[in-house]
């Protein structure tokens, strides 16, 4: 099953890597990945973005993923949502 995994924050170091490792640890195959920085609307600070397409092992539940997921996000101080991609098509950057 695939989901949509999206990520803002201001820009850090390491961001991408602690995600990854998380993902991994958990067997989640990132199958497209877009990521992208801009201006933050107040302050002037960089704010980075990712959007990735990601595959949960069939016996791995987003029961178990959400929780690390959202340890790992209020450790990282990062708003991460994961949802279930509807259509079960390709992610294809700019949809």
């Amino acid at each position: 099953m695939t989901f949509n995994l999206d990520l803002v924050d201001s820009d850090q170091s390491g961001i991408v890597h602690d995600i990854s490792r998380c993902l991994s640890a958990h067997d989640v195959s990132v199958e497209e990945m877009q990521t992208d920085l801009q201006h933050a609307p107040m302050g002037g600070d960089m704010l980075f973005q990712a959007r990735a397409l990601v595959r949960l092992p069939a016996n791995l539940g987003t029961d178990e993923l959400g929780p690390a997921l959202e340890g790992l996000a209020g450790a990282l101080v990062v708003d991460l949502t994961l949802s279930q991609d509807t259509d079960e098509r390709p992610y294809t950057s700019g949809s």
